[in-house]
């Protein structure tokens, strides 16, 4: 367990880091990098706090513990600057476009049909 949590934290590092450079250099990948570094860093540490929890036992289910405050204070970063929902549509939008995200509730993308004749052509 505390190997998968320091490679979780090392892989954020590192995509925080690409995301930076393609920022700095005025990359247009640098919005999309963004949005994962932000998505997975932000998911990323949620599971290493619960991991936290779950490794110290019940001495870190107190609140105020270091374990409890991290696991609380990490479950807003997903909120706080864009919810992950949000990070998600956008780089599926820098992937595959604007026209081929929805910008409202239901399917994320088009789906083929399912009547019979339309799928012949398929």
């Amino acid at each position: 367990m505390l190997a998968d949590m320091a490679t979780r934290v090392e892989a954020s590092r590192a995509l925080v880091a690409r995301a930076a450079q393609a920022l700095e250099a005025g990359s247009e990948e640098g919005g999309r990098l963004s949005a994962m570094a932000k998505l997975h860093a932000t998911d990323a540490a949620l599971r290493v706090a619960a991991d936290a929890m779950q490794v110290l036992g019940g001495a870190a289910c107190f609140q105020g513990s270091p374990a409890e405050r991290a696991l609380r204070d990490v479950k807003i970063s997903q909120i706080y600057e864009g919810t992950n929902q949000i990070q998600r549509l956008v780089i599926a939008r820098s992937l595959l476009g604007p026209d081929l995200v929805s910008r409202g509730a239901g399917s994320a993308l088009p789906l083929p049909s399912c009547r019979r004749e339309d799928s012949a052509s398929l």
